[in-house]
């Protein structure tokens, strides 16, 4: 995941950092729920101190009820138990905390042009606003679109001006992957 940082300070300097606020990109639905959602772990997240401090305090409990080596239903209560991070501390925000995610246009959980196709429309139809994060970009990518970056330039301008009308050569694409 890679971050802007002054798009980051703009969403955050927007919220009470004493309130109970966690901010990032809404993924799939959490426990076939149609209201509780997980957290996209590749856009990022962001929680304020009072969360953080709630999520410390539980996360012993979290992590026996919701985390396992490998994705199995918990017998006991039927839970579901999960090994990505994301997920199982999706389901310790949601059941443990009562917190749900903020989600904000300004988190992706994509590649800046994959937001340009049909589908990258349908995950984010309010756009990516002024982004603070992409993932799925490579350290090599990242260092192109940073030589570039301005605090008035959007990301998926210069991903698409840096991917678009431009072919790698063979030894570019194999250093890219």
């Amino acid at each position: 995941t890679y971050v802007q940082p002054r798009n980051l300070l703009r969403v955050l300097e927007s919220y009470d950092p004493m309130r109970r606020v966690l901010v990032g990109q809404k993924c799939g639905p959490l426990d076939g729920s149609s209201r509780a959602r997980a957290l996209c772990g590749g856009a990022g997240w962001a929680m304020t101190t009072p969360v953080h401090r709630l999520l410390v305090s539980q996360l012993p409990k979290c992590e026996k009820r919701y985390f396992a080596q490998s994705i199995k239903w918990h017998v006991a209560d039927r839970s579901r138990i999960e090994s990505q991070s994301d997920r199982f501390l999706s389901r310790c925000f949601w059941h443990e905390l009562n917190i749900s995610i903020t989600d904000r246009a300004e988190f992706n959980s994509q590649p800046p042009l994959f937001y340009e196709t049909k589908l990258g429309h349908g995950d984010r139809p309010r756009g990516d606003s002024k982004p603070a994060t992409f993932h799925y970009l490579s350290t090599r990518r990242h260092a192109e679109l940073m030589k570039e970056m301005t605090d008035e330039t959007l990301w998926h301008n210069l991903e698409h001006q840096v991917g678009v009308g431009r072919r790698l050569s063979v030894a570019e694409a194999s250093v890219e992957r």
